[in-house]
């Protein structure tokens, strides 16, 4: 466990890490007595340190933390143990007991309960999106070719155009629609992949728990690419009215962030924060970026179909439900639902499954799913160079807008060749992956049908006009 001695000090720290592994902890400050830092007890105790950290690691592992530590010449003090019997107890500098709280009374010391009515919250925050959206009886065709012209759905290329302007020839991934860009390492067959995401919506509807949805998704793009996680860096955009209002944000943020590094295992490598006059009445947005590395550069997969008659795979749960989508977003004309908690278990084994298949040379394209959920994804899937249509045949039920709206499911789309397939579907069930053949590659048709109805049909025209309408030059 890592905690940042941030606003508070230690003392703070510490008691959010003793509520956070529900254990008592020891800390003995005498140790820190000749720090530089160091004027007296509660300066010590409450003063923040910037790039400090407290760090609680097994015995057995304490002398390989200091040999890494010499090695990047840092500074480490052991100041304390869990213990158990449930009291965070702090030694001061002479040995006195300057705090001492049973860790059931440390959640009495959480932000004031009437600071939530200060966050925004929109209208319709918790409503049935599923159900109001199926009542309308919604074209999910015309959804698509909207969805497809939205800001949100061009954004991410114009990050990939950025990145490409920043560091200029050593890209490779340069399709427009690659979920990730691409390096190569010099001197070495490895390559860095790197994606960005930025989701307000999320956010906006639940400051916890959008981040993590956020971090998952980011972490699927890579593996959808056949990149491994490797880190993350956050910028929090903190649009508040106040200061109560924007600490709330940041620490419902912090403990999304927390959630995801450890349920994905993916460290955060750095976090700034911006708060100024001109966020406020904005949605909160952390912007989160993320690297993986690939092994080996030549088994990077397609983010769209590479060629017919392909066998199509959705893998992962599909929930089904509408809440936070950028579809919802369109019909009630601003955010709406209820944020689910994601899996991050069943979205850490899916990411891992997927990599050995793509390891062992099955996967011949896979995206994710994200904004506009799995129409959208299908939808790009199309937009590659050789123009590849596919026919997907749906379950009845949920309805065909839970199914191609939801945004909020960790999914990955997999296209496999019929040689591959019986070896893939076997590693699938093995794995306990939750997985079905949606449908196979070909023509220059997104068709899409449901229980035995044809539900949607649109051509590779009408699909890249609908996607260039999102962009002020249409000849991109």
């Amino acid at each position: 466990c890592i905690w940042d001695v941030g606003n508070g000090g230690i003392a703070c720290a510490a008691a959010e890490m003793s509520m956070t592994l529900e254990t008592g902890l020891d800390l003995d400050l005498q140790n820190l007595a000749g720090h530089k830092h160091v004027a007296n007890a509660h300066h010590l105790l409450l003063r923040p340190f910037p790039n400090t950290y407290l760090v609680v690691c097994a015995a057995k592992n304490l002398e390989k933390i200091r040999t890494v530590l010499e090695k990047w010449d840092l500074s480490a003090w052991k100041i304390g143990q869990l213990n158990d019997h449930e009291k965070l107890l702090i030694r001061s500098l002479h040995g006195k007991n300057e705090v001492e709280i049973p860790i059931e009374h440390l959640s009495n010391f959480n932000l004031p309960k009437d600071l939530a009515p200060h966050v925004p919250a929109a209208d319709i925050r918790t409503a049935d999106c599923r159900h109001l959206i199926e009542d309308r009886h919604l074209d999910p065709a015309a959804a698509i070719e909207q969805l497809l012209g939205s800001s949100n759905g061009c954004s991410r290329i114009e990050i990939r155009q950025r990145f490409d302007d920043t560091i200029q020839s050593n890209t490779f991934a340069t399709h427009a629609l690659s979920q990730a860009g691409l390096l190569r390492i010099d001197g070495t067959s490895k390559a860095i992949a790197l994606t960005i995401i930025g989701q307000p919506r999320w956010s906006f509807l639940d400051a916890q728990w959008g981040p993590v949805h956020a971090v998952e998704t980011a972490a699927r793009r890579l593996v959808c690419v056949g990149a491994r996680p490797l880190g993350m860096a956050g910028c929090l955009n903190l649009g508040a009215e106040t200061a109560h209002e924007a600490a709330y944000l940041y620490d419902q943020t912090l403990v999304g962030l927390k959630t995801a590094s450890n349920g994905l295992r993916i460290p955060v490598l750095s976090l700034e924060t911006e708060f100024s006059a001109e966020h406020c009445g904005l949605p909160l947005t952390p912007v989160i970026g993320m690297i993986g590395l690939l092994n080996e550069s030549f088994l990077y997969i397609a983010n769209v179909f590479p060629s017919a008659d392909l066998h199509v795979f959705l893998l992962g749960h599909q929930l089904g439900d509408l809440s936070g989508s950028e579809y919802a977003s369109q019909v009630f004309g601003g955010v709406a639902g209820e944020i689910p908690k994601p899996d991050l278990e069943a979205a850490t084994h899916l990411h891992s499954s997927l990599l050995t298949a793509i390891d062992r040379g099955w996967v011949q394209h896979a995206r994710a799913n994200g904004i506009g959920g799995l129409g959208l994804a299908l939808a790009k899937s199309c937009l590659g160079p050789q123009r590849i249509g596919v026919r997907v045949s749906l379950p009845e039920t949920p309805g065909i807008h839970a199914q191609l709206f939801d945004e909020l499911s960790a999914l990955a789309i997999v296209s496999v060749t019929t040689h591959d397939r019986e070896d893939f579907v076997r590693f699938a069930r093995d794995q306990d992956i939750s997985f079905c053949e949606i449908g196979v590659t070909g023509g220059n048709q997104l068709i899409v049908s449901a229980g035995g109805q044809m539900q949607l049909s649109l051509s590779i025209d009408q699909l890249y006009a609908g996607w260039q309408t999102g962009f002020p030059n249409s000849s991109r």
